[in-house]
């Protein structure tokens, strides 16, 4: 697990006309990757839509759709699993 270096708070991210306001952690993951959407600010758009065919996420704002295009891809896309860690078992 990559250590967290610094933080800031209230950045503003821009994505495309829009601005939001994020806390941001840098972590050196050892790839080209510039940013990764948390779950809290996701979770604040309420309702989504994520098309992995055509790289999109679309959500809705006062009934109109809001749709961010993602990256291109530099590379080959690589499966990736992220799952949490156990607890450590104890021994008897």
């Amino acid at each position: 697990m990559a250590p967290c270096r610094a933080a800031s708070f209230i950045v503003p991210l821009h994505i495309d006309a829009n601005v939001f306001y994020i806390d941001t952690f840098l972590l050196d993951i050892g790839n080209d990757i510039d940013i990764i959407l948390g779950t809290p600010w996701l979770a604040s758009l309420g309702c989504l839509t994520w098309d992995f065919t055509r790289m999109e996420l679309q959500y809705f704002h006062n009934g109109h759709p809001i749709t961010f295009p993602m990256a291109q891809q530099r590379r080959p896309p690589s499966t990736v699993l992220a799952l949490p860690t156990p607890p450590p078992r104890r021994r008897a």
